[in-house]
């Protein structure tokens, strides 16, 4: 979504430091970019977020790097304390004269870090990957929460942003290598990652034989953003496997950051009938839907280019949206250590919105409109207005991002443009 420079910051630091560890919330790129790195040199990847894979490292980590090629990129070093200070005494040992090693850590960076085993100091170059070109980083969802959404009255956007704007820049987001490429090889670029994920992640669960099935899951969750529900059996039969076999493809998914839970703000109750459960949710389940991580990526399965992006009026428009401010809204909760979490309303007729949920109780509607219905933008409103009596005496607010120019009030809802999440400061 935003003009990158990590791309060019990790070049410079991995001319100059031993071993970079990049930090930041989840989602904005530090695996993909890590992973990268790494295969392009032949090395290998250490995924700690990997039960499994934690508890293989505790058991012996000189046996698990004794395995590795380096250079070695380990994910969430710090799911295990000191084991980057492990991987500096082991690197300095045995890899002294070889490319830099690297790390990542959702954490934010609190200061240099201690020294390791052996060494008076530990040269880690720290990247901070919410350094984006339009500065400072967006903080729509601290501000809304912390002042509420009578403070947007009186906002006017700096520039007028349109669907085709937003859409164009969120495809060549999420993904390092399509952020530097052309418009014109995003496409192929986000091909050759989609199956650098789903072929191995197909090939490590002897369970499963048909990585077209994550696909077309993948393409129906992008096709079906905050649009009514379907049952897992329904979406079971529709790619044709088990209801079981299903659960564990979206698990994989889900597994590898491809998508991202939206829980139910309120759960319906577990004896809900079939036709109630949306497609994220199991036999006799809850509510688990999602939306896919990335825009860019959920515009490449639905064949939507960056040269070419919808029109608002395009029945694919507000699902991109829908999955562009979801996967903006997550990152700015992490990033900022706000106390709230984002979920989703859904309405009677299975029509979804999301929900800003904060500790203290209130509730803030957040909805997307790619064009305003021909009956008003009264009309567009109608998931947030049913949102607020849900809630009750909770209701913090709506706000109903739009093609429009400036914030207006529609009752308890805020009409606001498009670009408001990443403008407002």
């Amino acid at each position: 979504m935003y003009g990158r420079r990590i791309t060019s910051a990790f070049g410079e630091a991995v001319a100059v430091h031993r071993r970079i560890l990049l930090t930041g919330p989840e989602r904005v790129g530090k695996s993909t970019l890590v992973r990268t790195y790494v295969r392009r040199r032949g090395g290998s990847v250490l995924d700690l977020r990997d039960p499994a894979e934690r508890d293989r490292v505790t058991a012996d980590v000189d046996a698990v790097l004794s395995r590795l090629s380096p250079p070695v990129g380990v994910l969430e070093h710090d799911r295990i304390p000191g084991l980057w200070q492990d991987l500096a005494a082991w690197q300095d040992r045995t890899d002294p004269a070889g490319d830099p090693w690297v790390g990542t850590s959702t954490r934010r960076a609190t200061g240099s870090a201690s020294a390791p085993r052996g060494s008076a100091t530990l040269p880690v170059e720290t990247l901070t990957l919410d350094e984006r070109a339009h500065e400072p980083a967006p903080r729509f969802a601290a501000r809304v929460l912390s002042e509420g959404t009578t403070r947007l009255a009186g906002w006017r956007p700096a520039a007028a942003w349109d669907v085709t704007t937003l859409l164009r820049e969120a495809s060549l987001g999420g993904f390092p290598e399509v952020a530097t490429s052309a418009p014109a090889a995003a496409p192929a670029a986000l091909e050759r990652l989609l199956t650098e994920v789903l072929l191995p992640a197909v090939e490590a669960d002897g369970r499963l034989r048909r990585p077209a099935v994550l696909r077309d899951l993948l393409g129906l969750h992008a096709r079906t953003a905050g649009e009514p529900t379907r049952s897992a059996a329904r979406t079971a039969r529709a790619l044709a496997v088990s209801a079981p076999t299903l659960a564990r493809y979206r698990s994989l998914l889900h597994e590898h950051h491809l998508l991202r839970a939206l829980p139910d703000l309120h759960p319906p109750a577990a004896a809900a009938t079939e036709s109630a459960l949306p497609s994220g949710a199991g036999a006799g389940s809850v509510n688990d839907a999602a939306a896919v991580c990335d825009a860019g990526l959920a515009a490449h399965l639905l064949g939507v280019t960056p040269t070419e992006p919808p029109a608002p009026t395009d029945p694919v428009a507000r699902p991109l949206l829908l999955a562009l401010l979801a996967h903006d809204l997550s990152v700015q909760l992490t990033a900022d250590g706000v106390g709230a979490r984002l979920a989703q309303h859904r309405t009677a007729d299975g029509r979804g919105v999301l929900a800003l949920a904060a500790d203290d109780g209130r509730v803030i509607g957040v909805d997307v409109a790619a064009a305003l219905p021909v009956a008003g933008p009264g009309a567009a409103s109608e998931g947030l207005e049913d949102l607020a009596g849900a809630v009750g005496a909770d209701w913090g607010g709506g706000i109903l991002l739009a093609p429009v120019e400036e914030v207006t009030r529609l009752g308890r809802v805020l009409l606001a443009p498009l670009s408001t999440p990443w403008q407002l400061r």
